[in-house]
């Protein structure tokens, strides 16, 4: 079956772009500034203030600008076009962040009892009210992002940005050991050596870049420039 951007899909692409961070205009993804008329009605096209950006059944260029932007932070061809693969990748990441939020907020002794038992499958809340990794950026995800966020003691939103998302990420490899170097087995330290040093420079980089230092475009930059 051909991929279509029915009302359905955009409104799904349109909750998962604002759960990751990725605003929707000044008018809102739920019709923020209706009243006062504060959106650009070029940019959102046939929609009225009436209805909510969320509900549009076209391609805004609010949305449009929010794919963009999730290209470029991915460093992937950027052209704010919605097709299946963009659509698949914004999808993943929501699944990625539900996944670690899972991980984590299971092994966190601070935990609410009530996020707990959406979360553990030893519980009696019913199957329906169970937490899902469905790759969709609804209510429960907003409300456990924030029970993280809480927990961390990081503002309050509900909002999975790309910080956000790279803190739990390191928090779940820790807990589950992936991507730790922890596969076993003895190996012999290389010498120093001027790809050494490169790779330290590059690491440093990339540190930087997730302790949110700095931005993509001069990750991108500095990485291009210290790679041989």
């Amino acid at each position: 079956m051909p991929f279509t951007l029915t009302q359905d899909v955009l409104m799904h692409l349109r909750d998962n772009l604002d759960g990751l961070g990725y605003a929707m205009g000044p008018r809102g993804l739920f019709g923020i500034g209706n009243e006062s008329g504060v959106f650009d009605a070029t940019a959102v096209g046939s929609s009225s203030s009436a209805t909510s950006l969320r509900n549009s059944n076209t391609l805004d260029a609010y949305t449009r600008a929010s794919v963009f932007q999730f290209q470029r932070d991915r460093a992937i061809p950027a052209n704010g076009e919605v097709g299946e693969d963009l659509y698949n990748r914004v999808d993943d990441q929501v699944r990625d962040v539900q996944n670690n939020l899972k991980i984590v907020l299971l092994a966190d002794g601070q935990t609410s009892k009530s996020i707990l038992g959406e979360i553990d499958g030893s519980s009696a809340v019913p199957a329906a009210n169970k937490f899902r990794i469905s790759g969709y950026y609804g209510n429960q995800t907003f409300r456990l992002v924030k029970e993280y966020q809480r927990l961390r003691r990081l503002p309050i939103t509900g909002i999975a940005s790309m910080a956000v998302a790279r803190q739990l990420k390191d928090e779940a490899r820790k807990l589950t050991g992936t991507g730790s170097g922890s596969g076993g087995g003895t190996t012999t330290p290389p010498a120093a050596t001027d790809a050494t040093a490169r790779l330290q420079k590059l690491s440093a980089i990339k540190q930087r870049y997730q302790k949110g230092e700095i931005l993509s475009d001069d990750f991108v930059r500095e990485m291009i420039q210290n790679i041989p």
